[in-house]
């Protein structure tokens, strides 16, 4: 038999013919995300159909009186309260206050999605009591996506936001000033191997309107 007969028997060969059909039917585009573990992560979000529509979403509250704000998260994410380390143990960065911050919370998605959602917010100290201008002259502008940060409100604030490279991500941050404290806060502003950024997205958004700081 020559080569294109050999071919030719190949591809009609029964156990040839499930495997193509097998492919095909689930190939990326038929339900499927195109990459490892994301069917599974659509799977997971097919079963919680109450995560997989932002729109959807039970809220509940967190009064941080250390921070001196609230804020408004998904009911079924964890927050995170940071605290002062006491041992030599590994953290994550969300779990200990590192040099400068008076408090820090994160709110990130239970682990099961292929990249869970996280949204942080910090407080720093401001004891001379400087402006946004002010205070902004000393803070770290390394790695910008954008060139300029640019003047915006958050509440009825004034402050200032930046996108800057994060590893693999970028990230969204605002920086405002009240009184004596500082409020830094960021998340994801897109990230390619995040097969529910989409979602994730429109949740900080939500989140970021559930954020009030205590007034002076």
């Amino acid at each position: 038999m020559d080569h294109t007969g050999r071919v030719r028997s190949l591809l009609l060969h029964p156990v040839t013919l499930v495997c193509l059909y097998g492919f095909f039917l689930g190939a990326p585009g038929r339900g499927t995300i195109p990459y490892a573990g994301g069917a599974r992560s659509t799977e997971a979000a097919r079963a919680r159909p109450d995560v997989l529509d932002a729109t959807q979403i039970q809220w509940t509250t967190w009064r941080d009186s250390i921070g001196q704000f609230q804020i408004g998260y998904p009911r079924r994410w964890h927050l995170i309260q940071a605290r002062p380390r006491r041992d030599q143990r590994s953290y994550r960065a969300g779990e200990i206050l590192i040099a400068g911050e008076v408090a820090k919370v994160t709110i990130r998605e239970p682990e099961g999605p292929l990249w869970p959602g996280e949204f942080t917010v910090r407080v720093l100290p401001n004891p001379n009591r400087l402006s946004l201008d002010e205070w902004f002259t000393d803070f770290n502008l390394s790695d910008l996506w954008e060139h300029q940060p640019s003047d915006t409100t958050l509440g009825t604030y004034r402050a200032r936001t930046l996108v800057r490279w994060m590893y693999d991500q970028t990230q969204r941050e605002y920086v405002l000033v009240v009184d004596d404290r500082v409020y830094h806060v960021f998340f994801a502003e897109h990230n390619s191997n995040d097969p529910d950024f989409p979602r994730h997205q429109a949740i900080y958004q939500q989140i970021l309107q559930r954020f009030r700081p205590d007034q002076p």
